[in-house]
């Protein structure tokens, strides 16, 4: 589990929880390990996003897949 950050933190105690920051949402051996070493979740907050900055027509399929996996 990585240390969260402050805010994280703050919200994390007060409703007595766990963080894991940051995570890999594309990685899925990452995931189960999360999941592994939590249990049961109840709420999940998913705040995961990338972007590419440029035109389409310049965005490589290796960047558009990345941010679909991502996003």
């Amino acid at each position: 589990m990585c240390s969260a950050r402050p805010a994280t933190s703050r919200v994390r105690q007060r409703h007595d929880g766990i963080a894991f920051q940051p995570l890999d949402v594309t990685d899925l051996a990452s995931i189960q390990s999360a999941i592994a070493n939590t249990g049961p979740i109840d709420i999940l907050v998913n705040s995961a996003g990338i972007m590419h900055v440029g035109k389409l027509h310049e965005t490589s399929p290796e960047d558009y897949d990345r941010i679909q996996q991502v996003n």
